[in-house]
């Protein structure tokens, strides 16, 4: 009965289109279904995360969209490296993820 149906579709396949699709090969069919979500992937992922590396190298403000943006180069890490509130911050983060570890681990055990 399966078989009889898959012969019935095949043969009420136009013929233009068959000969393309026949002409597919697995690999290109699997490239084929995979596009579409690589270039989702690509533009809502990958793309937003270079812009923001990009971004992190000038002075641009979302709060003042028409300023002129201008490359700083390395100055905004040294800025934030140099302050003493943003170490006190990564210690703690630090020690949070540390603790948070460590008891997820023994209660899991």
């Amino acid at each position: 009965m399966l078989n009889r149906t898959a012969e019935n579709v095949a043969r009420a396949t136009p013929e233009p289109l068959a000969r393309k699709v026949r002409g597919i090969s697995d690999k290109g069919l699997a490239w084929l279904f995979i596009s579409p979500t690589i270039l989702l992937l690509l533009a809502i992922n990958i793309f937003p995360l270079f812009w923001a590396i990009y971004l992190s190298f000038t002075n641009y403000r979302a709060n003042r969209p028409n300023e002129v943006v201008k490359n700083l180069g390395f100055a905004n890490y040294r800025r934030i490296l140099g302050d003493s509130d943003v170490w006190i911050a990564m210690q703690t983060t630090a020690h949070f993820v540390f603790w948070t570890i460590l008891l997820q681990t023994l209660i899991g055990f």
